[in-house]
C-alpha cells in the first residue's frame, strides 16, 4: 500500500521523501527510516494527524484533496490498486497531475505543514489556529498571518486574550474590549507607554478610558477622541475635608505638565491662580493675587476657570486652553 492511511500524502513522503510525481515511489536512491513526528506511538504513514495537532495531514499537505465526510481520508476509488486513491495518484489520477505532488512547507522552515506544530511561524500553534477560516478570505487561520483582516498580524498578536473574553487576541476584532476595533486602533502606540493602542485601555493617557472617549472626532480636529488627549475638569468640587474630592482633580493633566489654572467668582475676581504648572492640589481656599496669601474657604457658588494647556508641539496638543465652570460646595 503506497499511501497506508489514505490521506494523500504517499508513505516515502510521510517518511521524509521525495515523490514529485505523485506514483508513491522515491524519487531518490536514499534509504528511509519511518518517523512518528508527534511521538503517539503511529509512524506517519498510519496516522491521519501526523503532529497532532488537530489538522488532518489531508488538510495540511496543501493538496485540495476531497473529504466529503471529513475522516481524514481521500475520497474515490483506486483504480490501479495500488493504495492510493486515483484523486492522489499521480499515474491514474484524474486529477493528480494539476497538483505538486510534494506535501508544502509554508513557512520555509523546512518541516512540512503536516509536521509542524507551527506551519506559518507566527507564533501560535495550529492545534489553536485551527483549519477554521474565521476571516473566511479562503486561507485557513494555521496559514493565514491575520486570521481576523484586523491588519495586525496574528505574529504581533499572539494567542493571549487581553480582555479575558475567552477569544483569543489573533481573533478578537476588538482585543481589549474597550468597543473600538483593533483594525481603528492599529498596532501604533500613541502615547509611547509601550502598549499598542489596540491593548491599551486609554491610547492618549488622558485618563480617560478609550471606551468612554470612542473614535469620534467631537472637537473636529480631525483625530478620533480616544488618541486626542484631552482635560477634564469637575462639574463640582466639594472641598469639605471627608476625604473625598477635597482637592480640585483635572484629569488629563499627565500630557499637559505645564498646564496652568486660573479660577474667577461670578462677578470677576481671580480666587484663585497656579501661577504656574497646575498640581491637582487646590483645596477650594481664596487665594488672591499672591498665591502666599491663604485666606479662608470659598463660599458655595458657581466659580469659572480658565485652563491654559500651554503645549503647541504637536496638532493633538494644538488647543492652547479650555474655560468653563464648576460647582463648589463645601
Amino acid at each position: 500500500d503506497l499511501d497506508s492511511d489514505n490521506d494523500g500524502i504517499n508513505d516515502i513522503m510521510e517518511a521524509g521523501g521525495i515523490d514529485l510525481d505523485g506514483n508513491g515511489m522515491l524519487d531518490t536512491l536514499e534509504v528511509l527510516v519511518p518517523v512518528d513526528a508527534d511521538g503517539d506511538g503511529i509512524l506517519n504513514q498510519n496516522d491521519i494527524d501526523s503532529d497532532g495537532d488537530g489538522i488532518y495531514d489531508i488538510v495540511e499537505s496543501g493538496m485540495f484533496y476531497t473529504d466529503l465526510n471529513g475522516d481524514g481520508r481521500v475520497d474515490g476509488i483506486d483504480t490501479d490498486r495500488d493504495g492510493i486513491q486515483d484523486e492522489a495518484d499521480g499515474i491514474s489520477g484524474v486529477f493528480g497531475d494539476l497538483y505538486d505532488k510534494d506535501a508544502i512547507d509554508t513557512d520555509g522552515d523546512g518541516i512540512r505543514d503536516f509536521e509542524d506544530l507551527d506551519s506559518d511561524d507566527d507564533g501560535i500553534d495550529d492545534e489553536i489556529e485551527t483549519s477554521s477560516d474565521f476571516d473566511l478570505d479562503m486561507i485557513a487561520n494555521y496559514l493565514d498571518d491575520d486570521s481576523d483582516d484586523d491588519k495586525i498580524s496574528d505574529l504581533i498578536e499572539t494567542a493571549n486574550d487581553q480582555d479575558g473574553d475567552g477569544i483569543p487576541n489573533f481573533l478578537d476584532l476588538d482585543s481589549d474590549g474597550d468597543a473600538i476595533s483593533d483594525l481603528i486602533e492599529t498596532n501604533a502606540d500613541y502615547d509611547l507607554d509601550g502598549i499598542a493602542n489596540y491593548l491599551d485601555l486609554d491610547s492618549d493617557n488622558d485618563e480617560m478610558l478609550d471606551s468612554k472617549e470612542g473614535e469620534g472626532d467631537n472637537d473636529k480636529n480631525s483625530f478620533a477622541d480616544f488618541v486626542d488627549p484631552q482635560t477634564f475638569v469637575p462639574e463640582i468640587f466639594t472641598p469639605n475635608n471627608d476625604g473625598v474630592n477635597d482637592l480640585l482633580f483635572i484629569r488629563g493633566l499627565k500630557n499637559f505638565p505645564n498646564a496652568s489654572l486660573v479660577v474667577f467668582n461670578q462677578w470677576g475676581m481671580i480666587v484663585y491662580d497656579s501661577k504656574g504648572a497646575y498640581m491637582n492640589d487646590w483645596d477650594g481656599t481664596f487665594r488672591g493675587e499672591s498665591s502666599s496669601t491663604i485666606l479662608e474657604k470659598l463660599p458655595e457658588g458657581v466659580y469659572f476657570y480658565i485652563l491654559n494647556h500651554n503645549r503647541t508641539d504637536s496638532p493633538q496638543f494644538s488647543k492652547p486652553q479650555t474655560k468653563g465652570n464648576f460647582y463648589i460646595k463645601p
